[in-house]
């Protein structure tokens, strides 16, 4: 689309180009005054708009572009979708630039990231517990799946066996607890925390300091079975409407609040449980990926 409009720009100045000469050389042919012929009355003003009017025609004929080939214009697009059905390569690296202005942050924990970039980065290692249809509506493909009880308020949550922490530890939704108590602490200085989070029952009085733990997160004990307790029962609930990232509490737990997001274990060696698991990070300049071979969707 950029060339086609570069090339109806660059007619539009070929014809302003030949109007200026055209305009030029009538002016030019125009014999002087004592040599032309004068014509009295009406004559010499039917004469002028007839000049006039052929001068119009013309100048209007050379000023409309040629048609655009509609083909030809569809060929300058890049394709929606491109279909290859050649048999995939094993191995190999594949690279990709994230184009930014400045160096990207390097927060890469999902309870702490402000910019995309580091979001995009987060998205190849971990993921949430929960995963959305095209529609952004929650279904039952993730590494959880979920039921809802609207008259009761709740959403209860069941963790599938054999998720990993690229670690080697096991997912639990114990983690999914953390990732709450860290975003509602009340040294939080992320902006996690919002309406979405306080409308978890407890969520307000833990947020405060009055209560150690989130009354509203009821875990069972073997940790794999979690019902979440809401204030109101909202239709956004279905649709991202509560926080779905654990966090490894066996490696993040030692690590205060407040120092999380600058920590070693967030800049530099974060780990997750996506299909990739960091390799090397240079901060502010490159991520290198390697494969998971643990990942639970193989």
């Amino acid at each position: 689309m950029k060339k086609v409009i570069a090339v109806l720009t660059l007619v539009v100045l070929i014809v302003s180009a030949l109007y200026g000469c055209s305009g030029s050389k009538k002016k030019d042919d125009t014999p002087p005054a004592s040599e032309s012929k004068t014509t009295e009355g009406n004559d010499t003003k039917k004469d002028t708009k007839e000049e006039g009017n052929k001068e119009v025609q013309e100048d209007s004929a050379e000023a409309t572009p040629a048609p655009i080939d509609e083909a030809a214009a569809q060929a300058l697009l890049f394709p929606e979708e491109v279909v290859n059905d050649n048999p995939g390569i094993g191995g190999g690296t594949l690279q990709v630039a994230l184009v930014a202005s400045s160096a990207f942050a390097g927060v890469l924990n999902p309870c702490f990231y402000e910019d995309n970039y580091d979001n995009q980065i987060i998205s190849w290692f971990t993921e949430p517990i929960i995963s959305y249809d095209e529609n952004f509506v929650a279904d039952q493909d993730g590494a959880a799946t979920y039921e809802y009880d609207v008259a009761n308020k709740t959403i209860t949550l069941h963790m599938r066996e054999g998720v990993k922490w690229q670690d080697g530890e096991p997912v639990t939704l114990d983690d999914l607890v953390f990732a709450y108590e860290v975003i509602c602490h009340k040294d939080y200085q992320g902006i996690r925390y919002g309406e979405s989070e306080a409308n978890v029952v407890g969520v307000e009085e833990y947020h405060a300091g009055k209560a150690d733990k989130i009354s509203g997160l009821d875990l069972s004990e073997d940790k794999m079975t979690l019902t979440i307790h809401f204030k109101d029962f909202y239709p956004s609930i279905l649709v991202g409407g509560f926080w779905s990232n654990p966090i490894p509490r066996h490696y993040y737990g030692d690590i205060p609040v407040k120092e999380m997001a600058a920590h070693e274990k967030t800049r530099t060696s974060p780990i997750g449980y996506g299909p990739f698991k960091l390799k090397n990070i240079v901060p502010g300049e490159s991520v290198e990926l390697e494969r998971f071979d643990d990942y639970w969707m193989g």
